[in-house]
């Protein structure tokens, strides 16, 4: 059977998604004037959603292929996008010849493969990851959200356990968020229910509503959501901050 599945448009939208991941970390770099490099685990991430939307061929290479997305990716951002936007944002014209000239002072190089080697290492966690996930499954399929796998099974336990507690509660929607409390009550026979209770938090699969919280379905079958949820959560944070740096300089 033919599919549509291609290496190339795969290769194109995981390069994609892996450079449009990047962009809280590359934002908190140029305007925060942090090297937040844990942002970097989002990367490969990004570089699967970005192959998986673009119908990547999915097979035994998917690894290497996430893992070469990946690491070019971070090589693009930490040594060429980053270090432009450092140009344009001093007034200099952002070029190849003038990053050829940034690249001759010795302390800006010897800053920039530090932080290139500190994003390195938190890129590689992202992508272990990644393909402990891929690898662990049947097939890279056990990513889909909607499927049961081995790998999955044991948090997909807990899930059910929460899910169970948050429906005898009827707390699945915000207009019925209830206190965190109602739910670990129920849970008493559950060892480390509240740390279940806060890495659901945390994946986006309990909701939290002016200080209660809620099941949300919609995360729970989609992880492409989930991502996304704490991806834009995360912008939210950096562009509110950014705002809180510029207006007290604009004001001056």
């Amino acid at each position: 059977m033919k599919t549509n599945e291609n290496y190339f448009l795969g290769i194109i939208g995981g390069l994609i998604g892996g450079l449009v991941s990047s962009i809280p970390w590359i934002l908190l770099y140029i305007y925060g004037n942090m090297m937040f490099s844990l942002l970097a685990v989002f990367i490969a991430m990004g570089a699967f959603y970005g192959y998986q939307l673009f119908k990547g061929k999915k097979d035994q290479k998917l690894p290497i292929i996430i893992t070469a997305l990946s690491l070019v990716s971070v090589s693009i951002v930490t040594l060429v996008i980053i270090p432009l936007l450092l140009l344009s944002k001093n007034g200099i014209e952002a070029n190849l010849n003038q990053l050829e000239w940034l690249y001759q002072n010795s302390e800006f190089t010897n800053a920039i493969i530090r932080d290139y080697i500190i994003s390195l290492v938190f890129t590689l966690l992202g992508i272990h990851g990644v393909i402990t996930q891929i690898k662990r499954g049947d097939t890279p399929k056990f990513l889909n959200p909607n499927q049961n796998h081995p790998l999955q099974q044991e948090s997909l336990e807990q899930i059910a356990i929460l899910k169970e507690a948050f429906q005898k509660k009827e707390a699945m929607d915000k207009k019925h968020a209830v206190a965190k409390e109602s739910i670990l009550e129920q849970l008493t026979d559950v060892d480390n229910a509240s740390t279940i209770f806060r890495t659901l938090c945390t994946q986006k699969i309990i909701r939290k509503c002016k200080k209660n919280y809620y099941f949300d379905e919609a995360c729970e079958k989609s992880v492409l959501r989930r991502f996304l949820l704490i991806y834009f959560g995360i912008m939210k944070w950096i562009i509110l901050l950014f705002i809180v740096l510029i207006i007290p300089i604009l004001f001056l």
